[in-house]
């Protein structure tokens, strides 16, 4: 026999087998392509010990048990037929006749008058289902119990009925906040409050009444702070008082302007895709939003993972789906080169895949929504900072977190050694990715649309440590990220003196709030990054002040720092900064180097004086105008050969834009159109205002409407430039071949510039200011309306000057563009805000940039605490840009909050 006949035949004998299974086969079959395996467990039998492939063709694998891997079945690839979905459920499918017409009269008394006749009810202990589980307190700093079944059709998941349907109750008047565990005030000390006593408040609601006898009844909220979400028990209703008594207190208590909602309710069961599941008989009553008949109607049942995979190698699991789970899908333990690509997770109430310990694991090209968690990576020593190697990149994410509604992340990364990379995340009320641990990696990411239902929140997360170092956030792109009401949330949010992170070449665009929040820390880096149409990048000293606490011997940091072993001999090598940190002052911002940042159309950055002290702060530019982007309009940011920022910023690296988010590979073959986005991305404008309407994706059709509907691929192409005549909502979506993308909204606001209709001048985008702190448009510097005098302002702004060499000043710089050059007028009222009492004095000025050259056209003298206003009126013909000045009028800026009461265009 020749070498070569050997060869072949040894490659032939020693081919690794493949076995098929299909929900048509059968088990005694011979798990072949014509006469398949059924089930996932006579398969996984087979072929272990071989490395071998399982072939699952298309259709439903209902799930009421785990699928379990273990080392046994190293080596294996579990696999989709090409071209179809096999999908593994973990719920129950139910028939559409169990729906039928509600009977019982007692139900029908406690329904609403208009849904009494559209409600169904389906029977489910007569269909087998016994399991209802129960609704148990969860939320911020809560364990997480095991959620309750849920009800899904088509896919989407039905709401336990609810009141108010979107939105917030307001909480009123507090008669008692309930314990209290944690601090309500930064800075102080936790209050440690014991026994649990849960609070009492007002209810001024009509609704109130018919809740009165309702059993099990719940509230979720954010009681105290905008990131600390809680559902909590009702104990006791009191119509005579109007109150509501909770069973839980929550860990900062309850208080005047918190927010709520009541659920679990079948008096509410009002709007289509409602339901309320009566746990006493078992029967499930449903509003349909769509008919039943042919729906696919799931309940959710299975409270173990659908597949876990522990201890195995090189094991592959690609192009499965993963739906309806009470818990996470996908669990991987202690695993070594395994990967997990291609597949879909969703309809899930807990994390979808979660890599723990192990090394080199890959989750790559997977899309995961509707869940209640992305990916968690977890691996790697800490104290040997050994290197996990795991990595999580080219995903989607989006509605990732709808149940727990804060700290919970598409990408969680904790530990050392783990990376995140070109991952697309959007559509979630808190953030994207958080993480904790050395020498991590998060770089090409693209995400947008989060953390919009919180406030005091960041994109990118992490705090509150000084050990956990070496961690790089690199050549992401952040964008169109506001927080709840507009109020604002930060992009890459460094908390209470996080340290030694690396934050290169960023691009950060129309965010409400701050591009970076650098929370007092040490030895971080920002360079190179872009910031465009942004609050004011943000370096504080707070371990000096407020956050003393944490770095004080008994603190939280200094704890940390201690469980490490942060004085031997790896550790000064790798971190040599971090050795005698308790010797040097610990809580200053030492170290931090913020240098060849471009910020366009952003506010001047706001760095603590002890940290340009202690840090390396320089050839940072602040640029009014386009600095040299490839096109503006359309959404390439880009920097052009030419650009003037390149000369402005000497050695500045322009960052890899193009290369940011998803990419084209095996597993992800097309890419979804990109979020379109449009320049002037909303505002204000004078009789007509051209608009130009781009997006990424090359050849990407834009179909828009102007009343907030959303566009469909029958919606009319975007004209460019689109010309608007009338205020509206333009809502804009990217259409390539029939995949659409998210839409984009922008609200527009004509003005006619009559003194009936005036500009407020806080509506227009800040090109540049500088300050204590940010403008504050609309409010004083507390939060509430502008105050002067006793007079309210619903419309305003509020500057308050920072110490700098020349004394006490805030600036803030606003363009006269377009059509609104045709205001000739700038009025108000300008004085010290009434917050201040006989406190502050200050000097407001205006000045105007006519021809390229600023020039004075306002002065207000002092004006002092409690004394008289003075009004403003201010001719601006030939005017390109108006800038307000405050100075602290010679003395010093305590309770200088100037405010500019009224200021409008006419």
């Amino acid at each position: 026999m020749t070498a070569l006949a050997l060869t072949i035949l040894l490659s032939t004998s020693l081919a690794a087998p493949e076995f098929y299974v299909a929900p048509t086969g059968a088990d005694t079959n011979a798990g072949t392509l014509a006469a398949p395996f059924a089930t996932l467990e006579r398969a996984r039998d087979a072929v272990r010990g071989t490395g071998g492939t399982v072939v699952l063709r298309g259709g439903v694998y209902r799930r009421s048990a785990t699928l379990a891997l273990t080392a046994a079945d190293s080596g294996v690839t579990w696999a989709a037929y090409p071209g179809e979905q096999p999908r593994l459920l973990g719920g129950l499918p139910l028939p559409a006749a169990a729906f039928q017409p509600v009977r019982d009269a007692a139900v029908l008394a406690r329904l609403p008058q208009e849904s009494r006749g559209q409600v169904l009810v389906a029977d489910l202990a007569a269909l087998g289902v016994t399991d209802y589980g129960k609704l148990e307190s969860y939320g911020h700093g809560r364990p997480a119990p095991t959620p309750i079944p849920e009800l899904f059709v088509n896919g989407r998941a039905q709401t336990l009925a609810r009141y108010p349907k979107d939105g917030w109750l307001e909480l009123r008047k507090v008669l008692d906040r309930g314990s209290v565990w944690g601090s309500n005030v930064p800075g102080e000390p936790e209050l440690r409050e014991k026994p649990d006593r849960g609070a009492i408040f007002e209810v001024d609601d009509p609704h109130l009444a018919r809740w009165a006898t309702a059993p099990d009844l719940w509230l979720f909220g954010y009681w105290w702070w905008d990131w600390a979400d809680q559902a909590v028990q009702v104990a006791a209703i009191d119509l005579a008082k109007k109150t509501i008594q909770t069973v839980q207190p929550h860990a900062y208590g309850y208080r005047a302007g918190g927010r709520y909602y009541a659920y679990n309710l079948l008096e509410e069961l009002s709007a289509p895709g409602e339901y309320f599941l009566d746990r006493a008989t078992g029967r499930l009553y449903l509003l349909p939003a769509v008919p039943l008949a042919g729906a696919d109607i799931t309940f959710s049942q299975l409270t173990t993972p659908l597949l876990t995979i522990d201890g195995a190698s090189n094991l592959t699991v690609r192009g499965l789906t993963f739906e309806c789970s009470r818990v996470g899908a996908l669990r991987l333990t202690n695993c070594r080169a395994s990967v997990v690509r291609g597949c879909t997770f969703r309809q899930l109430a807990s994390t979808a895949v979660n890599v723990n310990g192990g090394e080199r694991c890959t989750v790559r090209g997977c899309d995961i929504y509707d869940a209640n968690g992305g990916i968690t990576l977890t691996g790697g020593d800490r104290a040997k900072l050994q290197p996990a190697g795991h990595v999580a990149e080219n995903n989607h994410f989006w509605n990732y977190a709808r149940i727990n509604r804060t700290y919970i992340s598409a990408l969680a990364l904790h530990g050392v050694g783990l990376r995140a990379s070109h991952n697309l995340i959007h559509g979630a009320p808190h953030m994207a990715i958080g993480f904790g641990g050395n020498d991590l990696v998060m770089e090409y990411n693209e995400i947008y649309d989060v953390c919009r239902e919180s406030n005091d929140a960041g994109a990118i997360y992490t705090g509150r440590n000084w050990s956990m170092r070496g961690n790089v956030i690199r050549y992401n792109y952040l964008h169109d990220i506001h927080g709840l009401d507009r109020k604002g949330a930060a992009g890459i949010y460094l908390d209470d003196c996080f340290s030694s992170a690396d934050v290169i070449g960023n691009v950060l665009v129309d965010m409400k709030g701050l591009p970076f929040l650098i929370g007092g820390g040490r030895d971080n880096v920002i360079e190179d990054n872009v910031t465009l149409r942004t609050g004011a990048f943000h370096l504080d000293d707070r371990g000096l002040g407020w956050g003393k606490r944490g770095a004080a011997p008994d603190g939280e940091l200094t704890v940390s720092l201690k469980q490490m072993p942060y004085q031997s001999e790896l550790w000064r090598q790798r971190y040599p900064q971090l050795a005698g940190i308790l010797d040097d002052n610990p809580g200053a911002p030492k170290g931090n180097v913020v240098r060849r940042n471009l910020f366009v159309q952003s506010p001047t950055p706001q760095i603590a004086g002890p940290a340009r002290q202690y840090g390396n702060i320089a050839d940072n530019w602040v640029a009014a105008e386009d600095p040299g982007f490839v096109n503006l309009a359309l959404g390439d940011l880009r920097l052009r050969p030419d650009a003037v920022a390149l000369q402005r910023i000497p050695g500045f690296r322009p960052p890899p834009f193009e290369q940011m988010g998803l990419r084209v590979d095996e597993d992800r073959p097309t890419l979804p159109p990109a979020l379109p986005a449009a320049y002037p991305a909303g505002g204000a404008f004078c009789q007509e205002l051209a608009v130009q309407v781009g997006c990424r994706t090359p050849g990407a059709v834009l179909r828009y409407t102007l009343d907030g509907s959303p566009p469909t691929s029958a919606s009319p192409v975007c004209p460019q430039p689109l010309t608007l005549t009338r205020s509206g909502t333009l809502t804009v979506i990217a259409q390539v071949g029939t995949q659409l993308s998210e839409a984009a909204r922008y609200e527009f606001r004509a003005y006619a510039l009559g003194a009936a209709d005036p500009l407020p001048v806080s509506l227009l985008p800040t090109l540049a200011a500088d300050g204590y702190s940010e403008p504050k448009v609309n409010t004083n510097m507390a939060g509430r309306p502008i105050s002067l005098r006793g007079g309210a302002y619903p419309t305003g702004l509020t500057l308050h000057p920072k110490e700098q060499p020349g004394g006490g000043r805030a600036t803030a710089v606003y363009a006269l563009d377009g059509t609104l050059r045709r205001a000739t007028r700038l009025r108000g009222t300008v004085g010290v805000e009434d917050t201040s009492g006989a406190n502050g004095s200050v000097v407001c000025r205006v000045e105007l940039l006519r021809d390229g050259q600023w020039a004075p056209a306002f002065d207000s003298g002092v004006l002092c605490g409690g004394q008289a206003t003075k009004e403003l009126d201010v001719s601006l013909t030939g005017a390109t840009q108006i800038r307000l000045v405050v100075t602290d009028a010679g003395d010093n800026i305590h309770s200088d909050h100037a405010a500019w009461g009224g200021l409008r265009l006419e």
